[in-house]
């Protein structure tokens, strides 16, 4: 049986949801704007409250060429759909290969399909791992192509990490 942390947090993992290419704000936002948006989205994935964006972040994804420079002080969509992604996976990859992974993905997809198919394979796999708190394992994937798998695999070491973080944060092993 899990204790009430684990379950809150684990609750909180399952409501995680993506924006979609659509659903990121184009029109332009500051720095502090940018930390405000990935902070309310992202911060489920954070189980021990670690500061995971700051500004000084920021400055060196841009400086090292992992996120597009901001135009008058504004970070656009690709910007920030590549900073999500960078925040997510930089748990369970180093950022210079996140940002290579991204930059093979784009040399064949645009970002916004490039995007969207991670989103849609993000929310998958999220629910199908964290579908039941019991102590059942069995996940099924339909994976097309390589491209997929390896995304897939991505995202389950992902959450099978947060899972074993939550559990061990809240001494249920």
């Amino acid at each position: 049986m899990k204790n009430i942390g684990t379950m809150k947090e684990l609750e909180q993992l399952r409501k995680l949801t993506l924006p979609s290419w659509k659903n990121i704000p184009n029109d332009g936002l500051y720095k502090e704007e940018l930390i405000s948006f990935v902070k309310n989205i992202l911060e489920p994935l954070f189980i021990y409250g670690e500061n995971f964006i700051t500004s000084s972040m920021i400055n060196n994804y841009v400086k090292q060429g992992h996120i597009k420079e901001p135009i008058k002080k504004k970070y656009y969509r690709d910007s920030i759909a590549q900073l999500l992604t960078i925040i997510i996976f930089k748990q369970a990859l180093q950022i210079d290969e996140i940002s290579k992974g991204i930059e093979i993905e784009v040399k064949t997809f645009t970002l916004k399909a490039v995007y969207d198919n991670f989103v849609e394979i993000f929310q998958d796999a999220k629910e199908k791992i964290l579908a039941d708190f019991d102590d059942r394992v069995g996940i099924e994937f339909s994976i097309e192509n390589h491209h997929d798998k390896v995304l897939y695999y991505l995202v389950i070491s992902l959450f099978t990490k947060l899972y074993t973080m939550i559990t061990i944060k809240n001494r249920q092993i």
